[in-house]
């Protein structure tokens, strides 16, 4: 599903001035943590099988609200559910735009060859970025989710070590399991945002489990 931002003027007619109001979305809640065999290869692979055939089958342009959008699970309470008491572990990499293509391709592939399967993947397009110690980079971003395993951990490492060879980089907002060394090997602005630490930071305010694991 490919969106892209509808000007004023596409809008219908009911819609010309109201153009922010968001209608009201029926929910539902997942009642309990399923068990941790529910997500596998099988049901994963029937999951996106019947989501593609909805989706082919749906009008090829279409005009949707910027909630159902940007997030389709917020309908879905207590989604997190569905991966059982494990829970999941998220990985999504920043790859230039000039690798993006060999990158992304070497990424998915592993996984589709792999018994590892994601339950959801998102895919954006990042421009220029001007901040200091962000994480978009003119490229693009992958988000894939993996219910936790030891075998997927494991696996996931392999996702790493291909995104460092395509220069990518690694979104620590949602980070828990990656080490000292990938850290280090795939941001460059390490001992920049070391000594901004230093300077700013000189009490050691700001400490936690992932900075001290990674060293900042």
């Amino acid at each position: 599903m490919l969106g892209e931002h509808a000007q004023q003027y596409e809008l219908p007619d009911e819609r010309q001035n109201k153009p922010f109001d968001i209608p009201h979305r029926k929910s539902a809640t997942v009642p309990f943590e399923l068990p941790s065999l529910t997500l596998n290869r099988w049901s994963v692979g029937l999951f996106n099988s019947i989501y593609y055939w909805i989706g082919a089958r749906r009008p090829r342009h279409s005009l949707i609200d910027y909630e159902n959008y940007f997030y389709p699970l917020d309908t879905l309470h207590g989604w997190n559910k569905i991966y059982g008491r494990r829970g999941f572990a998220q990985f999504q990499c920043a790859i230039p735009l000039g690798q993006s293509t060999s990158g992304l391709r070497q990424i998915l592939e592993t996984v589709s060859q792999s018994s590892s399967g994601a339950f959801l993947a998102v895919l954006k397009r990042f421009g220029p970025s001007a901040g200091y110690f962000s994480f978009p980079i003119e490229g693009y971003t992958l988000s894939l989710d993996f219910p936790v395993t030891p075998k997927n951990l494991t696996f996931l490492d392999q996702l790493d070590n291909i995104a460092i060879r395509h220069g990518g980089k690694f979104y620590l907002a949602k980070d828990s399991r990656i080490p000292f060394s990938t850290y280090h090997q795939s941001h460059d602005n390490h001992q920049g945002y070391i000594r901004f630490l230093a300077k700013h930071d000189q009490g050691k305010i700001f400490v936690s489990e992932q900075s001290k694991r990674l060293g900042l």
